[in-house]
């Protein structure tokens, strides 16, 4: 076969044809027996909680209900937990959140000191499983001494 003046192997479509059947079955065959669930967050009950749902887009499960925005999930490579942004009870502070994929068992993973804005975005688990990467954001707020001109930390 001769395509665009260069000589195809049909071998290489025959060897590729199996690879793209297991992803397609695996993929397409709507969900049942399947166990992979796509992790989503919306803003469909009125503030950003995180959900999953079945790769067919059904069954659909609200992982976290808390008043403050959840955000950002991220599943471990394991699939047992999840790793999350949240301003929880609608505070200014956007923390960092694991729980298992289920939504039990929340633990807070970064803090906020008395004083400080704190933005923990972009959670990602490191390859091992065993670590959590993020970009951190700290700013304290401060008082200036304006006959000084010196800053002053508020406590």
């Amino acid at each position: 076969m001769r395509i665009g003046g260069s000589e195809k192997q049909p071998w290489f479509a025959l060897l590729l044809a199996p690879f793209l059947i297991l992803i397609w079955s695996s993929g397409c065959a709507g969900n049942g027996g399947n166990e992979y669930r796509l992790v989503f967050y919306s803003d469909r009950d009125g503030d950003a909680d995180i959900y999953t749902m079945d790769t067919d887009g059904g069954d659909i499960r609200q992982l976290t209900n808390d008043p403050g925005r959840d955000y950002e999930a991220k599943a471990s490579a394991d699939g047992r937990s999840l790793v999350f942004g949240s301003q929880r009870a609608g505070g200014e502070n956007g923390l960092l959140y694991v729980m298992n994929v289920d939504g039990s068992n929340v633990r807070q993973l970064t803090k906020a000191d008395p004083g400080e804005t704190v933005t923990d975005e972009y959670p990602d688990w490191s390859p091992d499983g065993q670590r959590v990467r993020l970009m951190a954001g700290r700013c304290q707020r401060r008082k200036f001494d304006t006959a000084n001109k010196h800053p002053g930390y508020l406590g």
